[in-house]
């Protein structure tokens, strides 16, 4: 059952004043810093010198990008990404790409458990990988009965759409982790 509440006006919160709200396209600059970080600058306002680019409603909207710093605090909110200048418009779309790229696992060369740490060299669809893991309960997740999704310590995604394809070896490992 509702009730209604008075608020004092100190207590009442602004929609405006929740976070950044988006940010006008036209006054946002992307470009690389020297070591290939994407760098952000709001005309008139503010910087950043190393950010990364997600989707800010990755499973239903693909038109709101957040620019995060890194410590995964918002910077900026970007209502339409091609309202960008050209150049701007390809790093953050790089930038995207690179975050939300997804390795398919197709063997598991060598795997090693050392106390709720995993290290794993694995061949995918982009050549051989080394990764490490913490803790698998929340870094190997299951979207479907024989689909694994594994995520590494940096946040990179490794998939396995179905782990009965793989070879007798890498099937081995999930009999220990699943």
């Amino acid at each position: 059952m509702a009730t209604d509440v008075a608020l004092d006006e100190e207590e009442l919160v602004l929609i405006g004043d929740i976070g950044p709200g988006t940010t006008d396209a036209a006054t946002i600059s992307l470009s690389r810093g020297s070591s290939g970080q994407m760098r952000v600058e709001i005309d008139g306002d503010r910087c950043l010198l190393e950010g990364k680019a997600v989707w800010a409603f990755p499973l239903t909207l693909k038109n709101y990008v957040s620019i995060l710093d890194t410590k995964n605090k918002e910077f900026c909110l970007i209502e339409d990404p091609e309202a960008l200048d050209e150049e701007s418009r390809q790093i953050l779309y790089a930038s995207l790409e690179s975050y939300y790229r997804v390795y398919r696992i197709r063997t598991i060369r060598a795997y090693r458990n050392d106390w709720r740490t995993s290290f794993w060299i694995v061949e995918t669809d982009h050549g051989l990988r080394e990764f490490v893991m913490r803790w698998e309960l929340d870094s190997v997740l299951q979207p479907s009965e024989h689909e694994v999704l594994i995520i590494d310590i940096d946040g990179n995604r490794f998939h396995i759409p179905d782990f009965r394809e793989l070879d007798e070896s890498s099937k081995r490992v999930f009999d220990l982790i699943l």
